[in-house]
């Protein structure tokens, strides 16, 4: 064998070991990038304002799912639907038992055979609907966006996306086994749950369905029973007095293990409420707080918490009390066979202190005699014992009842701007907390920044496709260099 077949043979050699190389890589980085793309559970977000990360009481929805729910969606590709889309894939990451089919918006006789199984219909494009065995939720595109109040001296501000807000109701409907459901009370001058008004509940009962949770009003004054289907009592700053035998059944409702949440108001007479909470092991005294962090000086503004599951999460995030009354608590009381124990959920700063009502109308200034903080200005007081156990006698106690109301969470309407998160949150929580579903304690998810580039379906297709095959390509590339190189 001559010596030019053996360089012949050693640099064929060398060439198929080259492009056996430029294979394997190729290989390589096509199943990384494929892995990245699709299948990959780990992400992180870099995004300025965490556009792509979901609140963590979804997430915990969404881990402890026991059922599989299937979405069917019609998308027709606009900005919408990619916001909605990629939600979705965001709810996939977290549980295997979501399932997402998307029906053909080019085929409608194909899309409504598929919808003939769940005796529902799709009127308009971005619908999804929710499946869980036979049940079915609809979530219309008017429940993804909400659209901006337009001003006619500025330009027009984008629709809102709530999509979160509204995959998880749907979500939380179709799952849930018993609704959970909350009164509110009325006859005593309370605030009214429907009142679309400054001081109406209508925002907080949107909050409460949003989330599945059902809600009523209870007169007590007509019948002195609370309803036994009953998970919850709110009563939001009553001005009245209660009658002896409405403060009766709140007794036996809390001795019978329920949960009952009371929100004060100053400057009102004795309600009747004073002394029953009293006994429960929280005071509220007739007085208010001065805060001079803040602008009217009447608001106390909390930044720090206690310890405990409903506020453990609001460290960033603060409550605004406005007017509020302070609470003295008793460590430890028995009630029945009830064994209490009382807990701080909101504590004003060292540099407040309070005025008597009569006083602090006239002259809110510092004076020696006035008492110093920190107050407590919301509290808890609950049944000792195993903190497992699904029924516990709860009773929440806040000497503020304005956080409740549209001023504080609608925006544009209150003395907050953007709408007072910090109130939401709270009462969310401790909505939550009594009822035995701690998995939902959470803050709220962000919100998405409107400013986007904006690209055509061809432009994001050829982008994908270039992250997808990009690097491959760069490695063909090399290893073809290095063939050549090698040769000569």
């Amino acid at each position: 064998m001559s010596p030019t077949s053996d360089v012949r043979r050693l640099r064929l050699a060398g060439g198929l070991n080259s492009l056996v190389f430029v294979l394997i890589a190729l290989g390589i980085f096509v199943m990384l990038n494929y892995l990245s793309a699709r299948r990959l559970r780990w992400q992180k977000d870099v995004t300025p304002n965490k556009r792509y990360t979901i609140s963590d009481r979804t997430k915990n929805i969404l881990k402890n799912l026991e059922k599989d729910v299937t979405v069917l969606t019609i998308f027709r590709g606009d900005r919408l639907s990619q916001e909605t889309q990629e939600l979705l894939d965001q709810f996939k990451i977290h549980t295997p038992r979501l399932k997402v089919e998307a029906l053909p918006h080019e085929d409608r006789a194909k899309a409504e055979a598929r919808l003939k199984k769940t005796k529902q219909e799709i009127r308009d494009y971005n619908t999804l609907i929710f499946e869980c065995g036979d049940r079915t939720k609809v979530v219309l595109p008017t429940d993804l966006a909400e659209q901006q109040m337009r001003n006619p001296y500025q330009p027009p501000e984008p629709p809102k996306f709530k999509g979160e807000q509204a995959l998880v109701s749907a979500l939380l409907t179709i799952i849930q086994e018993k609704q959970i459901t909350v009164y509110f009370t009325k006859g005593h001058g309370e605030a009214e749950l429907s009142a679309h008004g400054r001081d109406g509940l209508s925002e907080l009962e949107k909050l409460l369905k949003q989330d599945n949770i059902k809600t009523g009003t209870l007169e007590l004054f007509r019948t002195p029973k609370v309803p036994d289907d009953s998970d919850l009592v709110v009563i939001p700053g009553p001005t009245k007095r209660f009658l002896p035998e409405e403060i009766n059944a709140l007794e036996g409702y809390l001795q019978a293990q329920g949960n009952l949440m009371v929100f004060f108001e100053p400057f009102k007479d004795e309600t009747g409420l004073e002394q029953f909470t009293k006994d429960w092991g929280i005071e509220v005294r007739q007085d208010i707080i001065i805060d001079p962090r803040s602008r009217t000086g009447d608001t106390a503004v909390i930044t720090s918490f206690p310890l405990h599951k409903i506020v453990d999460k609001m460290k960033d995030l603060p409550l605004l009390l406005r007017t509020a009354r302070t609470l003295k608590l008793e460590a430890q009381v028995t009630r029945g066979p009830r064994k209490m124990k009382t807990a701080s959920l909101a504590d004003s700063t060292g540099e407040t202190w309070t005025k008597n009502w009569t006083e602090a109308l006239q002259d809110a200034n510092k004076k020696p005699e006035d008492p110093s903080g920190p107050f407590t200005l919301a509290a808890i007081s609950e049944e000792e014992g195993d903190p497992r156990a699904p029924k516990k006698a709860r009773l929440i106690v806040v000497g503020d009842a304005s956080l409740l109301g549209n001023t504080e969470l609608i925006p544009g309407f209150g003395p907050v701007q953007p709408p007072h998160p910090g109130a939401e949150t709270f009462f969310l929580n401790s909505v939550y907390y009594c009822v035995s579903r701690e998995e939902m304690i959470d803050i709220p998810p962000r919100s998405i920044d409107p400013k986007n580039i904006t690209a055509k379906d061809e432009e994001v297709a050829n982008v994908k496709l270039a992250s997808l095959l990009g690097m491959p390509a760069f490695g063909v590339v090399l290893g073809l260099v290095v063939w050549l190189v090698r040769r000569r």
